[in-house]
């Protein structure tokens, strides 16, 4: 009885994670298409819009788009035998450089099945492409037909900003972009819709994010010994995508009234100044400043307007300092030896 319990408890297991396997396949599919997917029967280009700047993206680069093919869905179906599409673009930006099926020797929406492919034609402003089952087999659904490679020849200024290209299916639905029947593989059908696509390649938006200051570090920290250098230095950085710090100033008080300019070196993100030595008794009060290379700036405060500040004392307060911290720890070490020997 407790194998049989046993075996019927494994084959329950079995038929439950085999349901949940299948509904997550299924929930998985749906997911990968839910996106992009068109309504049938339609033909599309993945993705619809294709943006560049030349922040990232340089005239000789080049990208793919995919085209896709729907022909059913749960109310609706259209079984082919074959599909060609004709892709037009703009010459003056775009050049096509290849393509291909996208499963391999076949389309993806025709995996599985024995077919003929075509070899991709090439203009100067066009790609054609296509391909058709063999004997009386026929395919439905929805799936990739094929890549295709565009390269950018041109690139926007500041008198055309924004460059596009429309990537538009021609001769649709009989002519150049067309399906075909399966029981009539020599007549096309006429409803099938198809979306186009463009591509935009532009400068990048303008740079308005002025740079980040950190905290500044000084050497030496604390109270400054009369007549020494001090060194000021801060990590600096501009946005991602921003258009770079540019230079960096440290400014210099020691009246809170008359500011003194001097220009910090970088070495990387570390930007460094240096503040002369002062006479005794002064309070040094300093500020950094950055610029972009759009003009942006920031100012780097202890808080709000405050600028940070410093006090120079002599050298020889520090060594007395010293000595009488000594001295103190010393009288401590002693009083309390005096206290141990007390009854």
């Amino acid at each position: 009885m407790v194998k049989k319990s046993f075996k019927k408890s494994v084959t329950s297991t079995i038929a439950i994670m085999t349901v949940a396997l299948a509904i997550f396949g299924v929930a998985a599919v749906n997911k990968a298409y839910a996106v992009d997917i068109q309504p049938p029967v339609s033909m599309w280009i993945d993705p619809p819009t294709k943006n560049f700047t030349t922040a990232t993206f340089n005239v000789g680069d080049k990208f793919n788009v995919t085209a896709w093919l729907n022909t059913a869905n749960s109310t609706y179906n259209v079984a082919i035998y074959a599909w060609q599409i004709m892709i037009e673009f703009d010459q003056n930006l775009l050049t096509c450089t290849r393509a291909g099926f996208t499963g391999g020797v076949t389309s993806e929406f025709l995996a599985g099945h024995t077919t003929i492919g075509v070899t991709p034609t090439i203009t100067t402003t066009s790609i054609t492409h296509g391909e058709s089952l063999i004997g009386e087999a026929q395919a439905s659904g929805n799936g990739s037909l094929c890549w295709i490679e565009f390269e950018m020849m041109m690139a926007p200024n500041e008198t055309t900003p924004t460059l596009s290209s429309n990537l538009n299916f021609t001769g649709v639905p009989n002519s150049d972009t067309f399906i075909t029947n399966a029981t009539e593989p020599t007549t096309t059908y006429g409803q099938l819709v198809a979306y186009n696509a463009t591509v935009n390649y532009s400068l990048p938006p303008p740079d308005t994010t002025p740079p980040t200051i950190d905290a500044p570090l000084r050497t030496p920290s604390g109270s400054v010994p009369e007549n020494e250098t001090v060194t000021i230095s801060a990590n600096i950085t501009d946005n991602v995508g921003g258009s770079g710090v540019a230079n960096a100033t440290l400014s210099y008080t020691i009246d809170n009234s008359t500011w003194t300019d001097a220009a910090m070196t970088s070495g990387g993100s570390t930007w460094t100044g240096t503040v002369p030595g002062q006479l005794n008794g002064t309070r040094v009060w300093y500020r950094i400043m950055a610029f972009d290379a759009a003009g942006n700036n920031a100012t780097k405060y202890e808080s709000g307007t405050t600028p940070y500040y410093y006090d120079v004392v002599p050298e020889f307060m520090t060594a007395v300092l010293i000595i009488m911290l000594i001295g103190l720890a010393g009288a401590i070490v002693v009083y309390r030896k005096k206290l141990v020997r007390l009854p």
